[in-house]
């Protein structure tokens, strides 16, 4: 008997282990769209994700990003109507079966929408 509870006990665990690496390692696409958004205009931006390399996104252009795991950190540098540089920094979540699409005309302006799935 306490042979069997033993065998459901690592059994339970194993599954557990996959379904934590599963939700943890999973690759997703992220595009970044710096393309015109409704009345929003597009300007040239340096965008990081996860504490990488900034990386510059001209007007009217789209770039993919692989990133792993649920939750995300974009960081944005731009400068406004004055000149003036400005950060912003946002986190975003992606469920393990998700890709998304960030739209950065949205974000720059303060959107709710800026973020949506690619499912």
């Amino acid at each position: 008997m306490k042979i069997v509870r033993n065998w459901i006990i690592l059994i339970i665990a194993l599954i557990g282990i996959a379904a934590a690496l599963f939700v943890s390692g999973k690759q997703h696409k992220v595009f970044i769209d710096n393309k015109k958004a409704g009345e929003y205009a597009a300007v040239e931006v340096s965008y990081s994700i996860n504490g990488e390399k900034a990386k510059k996104i001209r007007v009217n252009k789209k770039a993919m990003v692989y990133v792993k795991g649920p939750k995300h950190k974009l960081i944005i540098e731009f400068k406004d109507n004055t000149g003036k540089n400005v950060t912003l920094e946002n986190e975003f979540k992606l469920i393990p079966t998700e890709d998304a699409t960030i739209y950065l005309p949205l974000l720059i302006n303060g959107e709710a929408d800026w973020i949506k799935s690619d499912n």
